[in-house]
């Protein structure tokens, strides 16, 4: 009974059905960002190659002068949707490095953006 309900789910495809994850760029480079300048903004394509939904769970940032914007609903096989990066350089100077943790429901269950710039005062 075991190996015929194995058989069953193989011929199914529910066994092989999983989502895939593609993202347009894994790292940015924003250049020279003015302080006093405003918000910088980067909009990153994340693509689902895989054939079930695909959830961006959670995004994570250790600096509170990123901001993510992600999808919260599922995305299906063969679409896409943007996740929008938004930096405040205010009340900073110079060089940063800074990740940004894209956790989902891939086979690869985070994926790194890496972002980076160099604040100047003036």
């Amino acid at each position: 009974m075991r190996f015929l309900l194995t058989i069953l789910l193989l011929l199914s495809g529910a066994v092989y059905a999983a989502p895939g994850i593609e993202l347009s760029e894994r790292t940015w480079d924003f250049g020279r960002i003015s302080a006093k300048g405003g918000k910088v903004k980067k909009e990153i394509t994340v693509t689902n190659t895989g054939d079930s939904p695909l959830l961006i769970q959670s995004v994570e940032v250790a600096c509170t002068c990123t901001k993510v914007e992600y999808p919260k609903q599922p995305i299906l096989p063969g679409a896409s949707a943007t996740i929008l990066i938004t930096v405040n350089p205010r009340g900073q100077q110079g060089s940063f490095i800074r990740t940004v943790n894209i956790f989902n429901n891939s086979g690869d269950f985070r994926q790194i953006v890496v972002i980076k710039g160099t604040i100047t005062v003036r």
